[in-house]
Formats: C-alpha cells, structure tokens, sequence
C-alpha cells in the first residue's frame, strides 16, 4: 500500500509544490521529500547573486591566464635533452602563498600540526610537528600525517602538462625523515567525458624520497615511471603509466608513525628531460580482470 501511495504521489508529481520542511537552523531549510529524504533547498537570488560576484572574476582570471598561455611559445617550445624547467623556485614570500599545508588536526582527525614559512636562507621550510596520537572518538583507528600541496594550475584546463620530461628534481636538506611524494593526475577534467564516473578521483601515483638530515644540500632526481599508482594510500595491483599530460597538483607527505618535529627545507622543484631513460613504467603491468582487482 505505501509503495502505490508513494507511485501515486510520483505520477501526480506532487514533488513539485512544497512538502513540510523543518528548520535546521536559521539561514538553511531543507525539505522532505515522498521517502523521507532531505532536499536542500536552491539558492535565493541574493546568494545566487553572492556567488557570481565571487566566482566571475576568477573565471575571468582563469580565463585570462589561458589565453596568454596559449598566445606564448613557452608550451610550443621543443624540450631538448638535459634541458631543466624550474617549475617552482622559492626565493620570495609569494612564492608560498598559494601553496596548501593540510594535517590530520585540520579534518579532527587527530593532533599534528604543519606549518610552511620561508626560512632565514630565503628557502621554503615546511615545519612542524607529527603526532601519532589517536582521537578517542571512537571513529579514528589512526593517525599522524602532514601534507604540502602544490597549487592548482590556474588555467582553463587546469591541469599542468609535464608530458615533455622525464624526471622530477627536488633541490633539499632535511631531518633524516622519509617523506612521499605524490603526484594527482586527472584532477579536473575540462571538456572530457569522465567515464569513470569519479572513481578515480582519490588515484595518486607516490614515490618514497629519503632526507640524510644535517646541514648539506642534497638533489633528488626521481623519474615519473618510478611513481606507483594508489587508491586513498592502498598501494594498487592493476599498476599503469602514470599520464603526464594531466597533473593536477604535486604534493609532499609525511606519514612515518615517529612523533616529533620534522623541518624539509626545500631550494626548487624542477622537471629534467633526458632522452637516456626510455623506461616507461617500472613495475609489472599484470593483465587482470575488472573484477578481481582495480574495479574501474
């Protein structure tokens, strides 16, 4: 009977006039829908009108920085061997702003803190403080991580094109720590049909990278087919190449489980073409089946 009464009310399209609705608190009114499920209500026109005044001036940037990205020869330039690119080079204050430093403490997860500073010697210093301790929430089973993120590429497309190199090169000094590094591809597809539906949004490729710790610099030079493919930190079976034309942010993690302060001091990020590594990618590419392994 309640399965044709609702079946009835759906034909009738009653959905449409208002249903009872509940405050839950002054500026937010949901509705109940004919299953007993909230519908947020839309935007009004002052909010609507709040939300264009915010985000068209950054589309018009974004907008903008691709035009002149296009009209330059830097992408139409051809990459030649042992040339560098320093994709990121700290030696000033705003070269830091736009970077995200992200902890467990931040998602009440637990009770690390991070912090990112330029240091006396016109470096980035990413600081702070691990703390395994876990949450007694009843929820957290573990804890302990800080995370430096890259910013977003400020484009239409969104996503940095690193298809023309072949490593990564970190010029450094840290504690003796072993952080990751993780690259996001496939951040936020433009103009392409994301057929796998958002499974994939949560897929990092990580490589280890070790700091001798004491006062010496050090460069790391890493190549991108060393990188593994994760899901949500779950090292994958289905490994696959990683796509260099589509990365989304650079990121550097810390999730060692020792307690105690930690200091990465870091001079740039770099990208090295080098025409001798032809390896494309360095682990096994078992031929699985969809379900047994990597379900999308």
């Amino acid at each position: 009977m309640f399965l044709r009464r609702s079946f009835c009310q759906l034909c009738r399209r009653d959905f449409v006039h208002p249903l009872p609705s509940f405050e839950r608190s002054g500026k937010r009114t949901i509705s109940i829908d004919f299953q007993g499920r909230p519908q947020f209500r839309g935007k009004t026109d002052t909010e609507r009108a709040k939300w264009l005044k915010d985000n068209i001036p950054r589309a018009l940037r974004k907008i903008d920085r691709s035009i002149k990205e296009t009209l330059s020869c830097k992408n139409k330039l051809v990459v030649l061997h042992g040339e560098y690119d320093y994709f990121w080079k700290f030696d000033s204050e705003d070269k830091l702003n736009d970077w995200i430093v992200t902890t467990d403490s931040d998602n009440k997860q637990g009770f690390s803190r991070a912090y990112l500073a330029l240091s006396r010697n016109k470096r980035a210093l990413f600081y702070g403080n691990l703390n395994t301790e876990v949450p007694k929430d009843g929820e957290q089973t573990r804890a302990g991580y800080c995370q430096l993120r890259s910013p977003v590429c400020q484009t239409m497309r969104m996503n940095y094109d690193w298809s023309d190199f072949t490593h990564l090169v970190i010029r450094m000094r840290g504690d003796g720590r072993a952080y990751g590094l993780g690259l996001q591809t496939n951040y936020k597809r433009t103009g392409v049909v994301d057929f796998t539906m958002g499974l994939t949004a949560n897929d990092q490729y990580h490589y280890p990278m070790f700091t001798r710790g004491g006062p010496y610099w050090q460069i790391v030079k890493i190549p991108f087919s060393k990188f593994y493919l994760s899901h949500k930190g779950t090292v994958q079976d289905k490994q696959s190449p990683m796509d260099l034309n589509e990365v989304g942010f650079f990121c550097i993690n810390l999730m060692d489980n020792v307690d105690g302060p930690f200091h990465l001091e870091i001079d740039y990020i770099a990208l090295l073409r080098d025409e001798n590594h032809e390896e494309n990618h360095a682990y096994e590419l078992y031929q699985v089946e969809d379900y047994v392994t990597n379900v999308y």
